[in-house]
This record gives structure tokens, C-alpha cells and sequence, in this order.
């Protein structure tokens, strides 16, 4: 809530970066530790060799998670990504935003990437290589450079399915398809927004566009070894969901998220009722993901000893 507030007036919540330098305590630690194991460099000889040729292109085995990519698909997304496409999807103003030719977006390579995701597991995955350089990944060596960009699958969000006619109606008008709203999202949330975020459309489907990130690490919670720890990690974690939040407003003064939440807690009384509704809120919710997840568990489980059962009913008639 401090933080929301002490955005009003001003717009210093569009230049705030949680860096290692402002970090304290064992999440600065883990932003420096995480700056300083990765780099693009490593990133793209990890995912990409170099032929005989001197073009790069992916490795596709288990160790990328990277497997080959059906031809007609292969060419369906070079098509995608072409001036009309994904090159009509990218910012034209912002920070190291390239123009679009021809040359630096041409696809490479492509790859389908499996066995990976949070949220997102399970759905259509593809890395892209394109022929421009980054020239952040030079090491000297004189190899040809590169661009690792992911595409990803957008679902539709749960939330669509509470939605009113009237609402959906708004929705829909704000965001033509689901990844031009998760791009829309990342592009207001971040201040140094990737330059590569986009989307493309194949097959009717919308996917996400974004350069790969070599800095991907996700913080062990176990490391919390005290309260203290504890609370100074949730303390900047609240301090990088505000700031977004602030962001991300689509209101205009005064209707802006930092104004209409500054002015809703003005008062002690009302940050204190709000603090309680959050912590019942969070209870809750945890109890319905325990429950959820044991209800899934509990299905899981009998569809696999249903399918046990009709393989042993087989083999019984079999004999």
C-alpha cells in the first residue's frame, strides 16, 4: 500500500527495477548469483550448434528439450513471420526497438519445445531462430550470431468463462486475440520491455512472441531460513507486484489504479479491514487448492487403475 501511494503524483513507478543492487537480503543475493551464471552467450551455445556452412541452428535432444518440427508447420511459421505478420505486431517506439527487414527476421531454424512451462505445460511450443545478430552474444570466436525468439500457445483465460455478454463483448474488443493481450500485459508491466515481443497467428491460433531470456531461475523458498528472511523477501516481492500493478493501470488521472487505491485506503481503519479480508482470502484459498488438487489426485489415480484393470481383463481373455 506504501508503495502504491508514493507513486501518486509522480512516475516513478514506470523506471523501478528490482536489480541486484537494490535487492537486499537472500533475493539480492539470488538476482546477483543468477546475473552472474547466465548470459546469452552460454544460452545460445547450449540450445544452437554451428554446421559446416557457418549458419547456426538447434540441437535437438533431450538435453534442449528441443525436438524437429513437421515440414508444413515449419513453413506455416516462416510465413507467420513475415512484415505482415509478426513484424506488424512489434513496437515501433521503445527501448532497443529494431526496425523490421527482411534479412535480420528471417527464420533460420525451427524447433518445438517440449517438457517445459508452469503454467503454460503442455501446450504448442516453438523456438525460432532468426538469421540476425544480437550483438550481445559475440565471444570473439567470429561465429554467426544469433536470435532464440519463443512462441508460445495462448489459451484462453479461466476468467472468460465467469463472463458476462456484455463484458465478453468489451474483452474481446480490448484484445482481438489472447496473445496480443499477454503481450499488451508484459509491455505495460515491465519498464524495459523486450523488443521482441509480438505475436504471430497460425492455423487460427494465437501464440506469444519473446526474445528467450538466459536469466530464467526461480527462487527456493526453503532458503528462508528465518522469519526475518521471511519477511524481508515477501516485503519486496509486495514492493515488484505494486509497481506493476501501477503500471499496468489502463484508467486516466485521477482514475488511475495508484489514485483509486490511495484514495480507497487513505485511512488506517480502512488498510487494516483490508489486511484482514486478504489473509481469510488467502486461507481459503489454500484450502480449495489442497482440496483441488487432492480431488485431481483422487481421479488420477482410479482412471489409472481403471486402465490397469482393463489391461489385466485383456490379457485374461486373451489366454
Amino acid at each position: 500500500m506504501a508503495t502504491v501511494q508514493s507513486y501518486v503524483g509522480n512516475e516513478k513507478a514506470l523506471l523501478f527495477e528490482m536489480t541486484p543492487q537494490v535487492a537486499t537480503g537472500k533475493l539480492g543475493a539470488f538476482l546477483t548469483k543468477t546475473q552472474s551464471k547466465n548470459s546469452k552467450h552460454k544460452m545460445l551455445d547450449k540450445f544452437t550448434e554451428t554446421g559446416p556452412d557457418g549458419a547456426r541452428k538447434f540441437i535437438k535432444d533431450d538435453t534442449t528439450k528441443l525436438e524437429t518440427v513437421p515440414a508444413d508447420m515449419v513453413e506455416k511459421l516462416r510465413a507467420a513471420f513475415g512484415r505482415a505478420g509478426y513484424g506488424a505486431t512489434l513496437q515501433k517506439v521503445g527501448w532497443q526497438i529494431r526496425p523490421y527487414s527482411e534479412a535480420y527476421f528471417k527464420v533460420v531454424d525451427v524447433a518445438a519445445r517440449v517438457g517445459s512451462g508452469v503454467g503454460s505445460f503442455g501446450v504448442g511450443r516453438y523456438y525460432v531462430l532468426l538469421a540476425g545478430e544480437d550483438r550481445l552474444l559475440e565471444n570473439g570466436s567470429g561465429e554467426a550470431g544469433g536470435v532464440i525468439l519463443d512462441v508460445k500457445y495462448e489459451p484462453e483465460p479461466a476468467v472468460s468463462a465467469v463472463l458476462g455478454p456484455e463484458d465478453t463483448d468489451w474483452y474481446h474488443g480490448l484484445f482481438p486475440s489472447e496473445a496480443m493481450r499477454a503481450v499488451e500485459a508484459q509491455r505495460r508491466l515491465t519498464s524495459y520491455t523486450d523488443p521482441f515481443t509480438g505475436w504471430v497467428v497460425v492455423d487460427g491460433k494465437a501464440f506469444v512472441v519473446r526474445q528467450r531470456s538466459p536469466f530464467k531461475e526461480s527462487f527456493d523458498l526453503a532458503s528462508l531460513g528465518t522469519f526475518a528472511e521471511f519477511a524481508e523477501y515477501v516485503q519486496q516481492i509486495a514492493v515488484i507486484t505494486a509497481t506493476s500493478h501501477t503500471r499496468g493501470t489502463v484508467g486516466k488521472s485521477p482514475g488511475q489504479f495508484k489514485e483509486v487505491v490511495s484514495a480507497a485506503f487513505g485511512s488506517p481503519y480502512a488498510r487494516a479491514t483490508w489486511g484482514v479480508s486478504v489473509v481469510d482470502v488467502a486461507e481459503s484459498y489454500r484450502l480449495q487448492v489442497l482440496l483441488d488438487f487432492e480431488c485431481f489426485e483422487e481421479y488420477a489415480k482410479s482412471i489409472m487403475e481403471q486402465e490397469e484393470g482393463n489391461e489385466g481383463g485383456g490379457e485374461g481373455e486373451g489366454e
